[in-house]
């Protein structure tokens, strides 16, 4: 099953708004490393969890990385739980 998270987050005077998907084999109710990001009219890409720091290739402004990754897993948290 495909978790999907919808993104809308204020971060400076900019408002994100997209979609990240967990893995498909991520099943724990923990958030996962890994999520695929689409965020409209900005960029497509993976985002990573990495040694305490989210990472992604596609973005240089690593505080709006940082940003993202943290609102995921607070989102990550409020999906309904899936049996393990």
């Amino acid at each position: 099953m495909k978790r999907e998270i919808p993104i809308l987050l204020q971060f400076h005077d900019l408002l994100i708004h997209g979609t990240a998907y967990a893995r498909n084999d991520h099943t724990s109710n923990e958030p996962p490393s890994k999520f695929a990001v689409t965020v409209e009219g900005f960029f497509d890409s993976e985002i990573e969890y990495v040694q305490g720091l989210w990472v992604c290739s596609n973005i240089d402004v690593p505080e709006l990385v940082q940003c993202i990754g943290e609102y995921l897993r607070r989102e990550w948290k409020k999906l309904p739980q899936v049996a393990e």
